[in-house]
């Protein structure tokens, strides 16, 4: 099941991961459904993230 990606704790290491998570492009295509900057940027920024536009 999956679940936000929050920190495990308060190390800066664990919330750099939490971060590339949550906004990031880290993961497969196909499980970007649920990325925050991929929905938001558009609506906030004008445009699509331009990381994930490179690996479309």
């Amino acid at each position: 099941m999956w679940s936000w990606p929050y920190p495990s704790t308060d190390d800066p290491k664990d919330i750099e991961a939490a971060r590339k998570v949550y906004f990031g492009f880290e993961n497969d295509i196909d499980n970007w459904g649920w990325n925050v900057s991929w929905f938001l940027d558009p609506v906030v920024l004008g445009e699509y993230p331009k990381r994930g536009i490179r690996k479309i």
